[in-house]
């Protein structure tokens, strides 16, 4: 005969009974969320550690729940492992088998976690490099079509900001060299008459 399986919240329960004590606890989890600002690092720690310390989650539901806190404070708030308590697991009706399995899978689990905390080393973008050296050669482009209208606008014949000093002083040059020579010309004809 077939045994009967219990499920709720995502998990298999192998009595009636532990899955309404299940239940209960997510009941509690509803009213804890409610009340918990997440945003808050000093007030989830604080609750962290006061449900810890009441020992009022031992289903998988409630485990995963002070779990998914732990978790919330070393990612978010950079809590060390050693700075938070442990979560503790109460296993009942579990045979020393099934409690070796265990404990390679939670031996595995913080070694994935440890390898994750790991920084990870930095590697030059090659997809950013293209749009870099794009940038870089439309602004030395610029430059280049700047410093060459900079030069035609210096050397330029039309009156402009860059050449006006030098282009006032020779036309006062060539009008008074106009002007002497005409002054010239006037002396020559007084002195004749």
């Amino acid at each position: 005969m077939a045994e009967e399986l219990y499920e709720y919240a995502g998990y298999v329960f192998s009595s009636n009974a532990e899955m309404e004590f299940a239940k209960k606890e997510a009941a509690g989890i509803q009213h804890i969320n409610s009340k918990i600002n997440y945003d808050d690092a000093a007030s989830l720690l604080a609750i962290y550690n006061k449900l810890l310390e009441r020992d009022l989650f031992t289903t998988v539901v409630g485990i995963d729940f002070l779990r998914n806190i732990r978790k919330i404070l070393m990612e978010e708030y950079d809590y060390s492992s050693a700075e938070l308590k442990s979560v503790p697991v109460h296993l009942t009706g579990i045979s020393k088998e099934d409690q070796e399995v265990n404990d390679q899978i939670m031996k595995t689990l913080k070694k994935n976690d440890n390898q994750k905390k790991e920084k990870p080393k930095k590697v030059l973008n090659i997809s950013l490099l293209k749009p870099l050296v794009v940038v870089v050669a439309i602004a030395a482009i610029l430059v280049v079509i700047v410093f060459i209208q900079f030069r035609v606008y210096s050397d330029s014949e039309n009156l402009n900001i860059l050449n006006y000093k030098a282009r006032l002083e020779r036309q006062y040059e060539s009008w008074e060299e106009d002007l002497t020579e005409r002054e010239r010309v006037l002396n020559e004809k007084n002195l004749l008459k």
